[in-house]
């Protein structure tokens, strides 16, 4: 009997200490639109570490959000370039034709993030809920999009270059900013875009490693016009704010209170450059690409452009902050990236400031992707050779390094950090002792020469002009183009092995990027 009685007292207490979610998924385009099949809700609980919910799905966490809803282990990242955040639970549902949910039995003084999945994607509620004893329950709606827009536009890449140069580095850098922006004028549906850019990564570190720089060598944002930026004064929070849960730049962890949590918008140190609602529909993706040297990635951003609203196109914009460099001791490295998409590029523009040099080809065609800049006060401004820019699936290289003068600024700093820099006026008045190395290398390259010399003779004449052709520096673009074409016809017509072909075509490209450079 006492323990009916007891059961009769704890089990009100009990119910009440359960939390209740009811809500609605909206078509963002069409309010009355239903869902053409039931929709899964899920509501993830949060660590109280965690970082805030709107930061998780501006990363990786799709494969993870799955995985939650259908009780499995997830082996993706929730919420960050690698390892990510441990959830302590989730609880699911399902939504009815019109949107229409309710989620019971969830913990209370929890952080919470929801989210519903419509056609395969999840799209999640920006905010955080967070239920009390005192306040159990909470009604909340989640917009999401139907996917299937046929003609997005690729509107403008643009590039962004500075020079990062300081003594207590043993390398010279350069900021890459770059900017991507989609649009959409379709009313009713969303496109989903899968687009992947190589990243730099400075002398020193491996690809591996950059996840780890979030913030020093490597910044992204995904913002879309579909909703509101949010912004607030600056607070405790905001400085750790957009690090992914990790060590912030000043190297502290950023901590929370028992409540709900979600960054300020225009705390994002990308937004000085516009300020935007950022993408939390799709993911972004940290990939280290197969490399000799472990020094190839890609960010691969999966995201979505929203459709038209009140007439005006939906837009997606996709920045990326990035470094590249080179060695104080090899100041004339140079960086390549390789940019292709899998929409036409309408329009490309950069703005390279002085110190830094910038050459971009289309590979294949080997014409130039920029026209020739217009210089301004401390930098240059270039504009599209042509549009569309390039084609879908065309491959452009950018080729970046920096300019004579600072390159030897860069020799400098590295002999003075050597203590060579007050040796160098002593060996200039110093008398020439012989090197008896140079004179046998000397000898050597005298009798090879004269070897050649042989062997070229008893060529026939048609090889022998071959030779001179390959041999010849062409002295304008023009004839790089045409020395180009013409290699690529011998080595189709079986006239030149694979080993001169490569290093024939290797020549030539490089000449061409010294002639995009500048630099003849």
């Amino acid at each position: 009997m006492k323990l009916v009685v007891w059961l009769v007292l704890l089990l009100p207490a009990c119910a009440a200490a359960q939390g209740v979610v009811q809500g609605r998924a909206v078509d963002a385009a069409n309010d009355g639109a239903l869902l053409a099949e039931p929709a899964t809700v899920c509501a993830v609980h949060l660590p109280q570490t965690s970082h805030p919910f709107n930061e998780i799905t501006a990363a990786t966490w799709q494969q993870a959000m799955t995985a939650l809803a259908e009780g499995r282990e997830f082996t993706t990242p929730l919420g960050k370039l690698e390892g990510g955040i441990k959830p302590l639970g989730a609880g699911t549902t399902t939504a009815d034709g019109s949107g229409a949910f309710r989620l019971e039995n969830l913990p209370l003084d929890t952080r919470l993030g929801l989210a519903v999945r419509v056609d395969g994607l999840w799209w999640p509620l920006r905010e955080e809920v967070f239920l009390t004893a005192q306040n159990p329950q909470a009604e909340v709606t989640i917009p999401y999009c139907r996917l299937g827009a046929e003609n997005p536009q690729l509107e403008l890449h643009s590039l962004r270059l500075e020079p990062l140069v300081r003594q207590n580095l043993k390398y010279g850098g350069i900021m890459i900013l770059e900017t991507l922006r989609l649009t959409n004028t379709d009313p009713d549906r969303a496109a989903l875009v899968e687009i992947a850019l190589d990243v730099a990564i400075v002398p020193g570190t491996v690809a591996r490693h950059l996840p780890a720089m979030y913030g020093s060598h490597l910044l992204f944002l995904q913002g879309w016009s579909l909703g509101r930026p949010v912004s607030r004064p600056e607070d405790a929070a905001a400085a750790g704010a957009w690090m992914f849960g990790g060590q912030t730049m000043h190297g502290s962890a950023p901590s929370y209170a028992r409540a709900a949590q979600d960054s300020a918008d225009n705390w994002h140190p990308l937004q000085r450059f516009g300020l935007l609602a950022p993408c939390g529909a799709g993911e972004t993706l940290f990939r280290e690409n197969p490399s000799p040297d472990g020094r190839a990635a890609s960010l691969v951003f999966r995201r979505v452009v929203p459709p038209a609203v009140g007439g005006a196109p939906g837009v997606l914009e996709l920045r990326l902050v990035h470094q590249a460099g080179a060695r104080m001791a090899d100041p004339g490295q140079r960086t390549r990236l390789i940019r292709e998409f899998p929409l036409p590029l309408q329009r490309v523009e950069a703005e390279v400031h002085d110190g830094v040099t910038l050459a971009a080809l289309v590979v294949d065609s080997h014409r130039r992707l920029l026209a020739d800049g217009t210089a301004q006060t401390g930098l240059t401004r270039y504009a599209g050779a042509r549009k569309p820019a390039l084609e879908a699936g065309e491959r452009a290289e950018l080729v970046l390094g920096f300019d004579a003068a600072l390159q030897q600024r860069l020799a400098d700093m590295e002999a003075r950090a050597a203590g060579t820099a007050q040796a160098e006026p002593a060996a200039r008045d110093a008398k020439p002792a012989l090197n008896t190395r140079a004179v046998f290398l000397a000898l050597a390259a005298l009798f090879g020469m004269a070897f050649l010399v042989a062997l070229v003779a008893s060529m026939r004449k048609p090889r022998e002009q071959q030779l001179a052709r390959l041999n010849r520096m062409p002295v304008t673009r023009d004839e790089a183009v045409a020395a180009l074409k013409e290699l690529e016809s011998d080595y189709r017509h079986g006239k030149l092995p694979a080993t001169a072909y490569l290093e024939q075509k290797q020549r030539l490209v490089n000449r061409l990027v010294e002639f995009d450079a500048g630099e003849t």
